[in-house]
């Protein structure tokens, strides 16, 4: 640089921006009247079970390796009408993983489910039945 060449830095560049968002003026009208108003999950919690979209979620443990989706579906129907059942099973052996996840539609299905369930036999193990979802304080 030369004597000649003086920077200014006492003058800000302008830059320039893209992408949305940037005119927060604009904006101001997006959430205006019931499109502000979202869905809370305080609505759906009944006496401290979080319910799911389509029903009550059962997390059932300490499932024996050997256990089979027929063998749940079988000992589970008894409290119920089952909506939806999970079991996992391990990719290498083909076993269980030990644990499986059952939906109810109605909370007295899935309270029974419990009650009865809970620390009952299936496939010489005693398994244990517990609510998947409960809420957050």
């Amino acid at each position: 640089m030369s004597d000649e060449e003086e920077l200014d830095f006492e003058e800000p560049e302008e830059t320039q921006k893209k992408g949305r968002g940037h005119d927060e003026a604009r904006d101001d009208f997006r959430y205006a009247g019931k499109s502000g108003q979202f869905e809370g999950l305080e609505d759906d919690i009944e006496s401290g079970v979080q319910k799911s979209i389509e029903g009550y979620v059962l997390f059932v443990t300490n499932l024996h390796e050997e256990t089979a989706e027929e063998d749940l579906t079988q000992h589970f129907s008894e409290f119920g009408v089952i909506t939806d059942l999970r079991f996992a099973l391990d990719r290498r052996s083909g076993y269980a993983k030990g644990y499986a996840l059952i939906e109810y539609k109605t909370r007295t299905e899935a309270e029974t489910a419990i009650k009865e369930g809970h620390e009952s036999e299936l496939c010489e193990q005693m398994i244990n039945v517990n609510w998947a979802f409960l809420p957050t304080k």
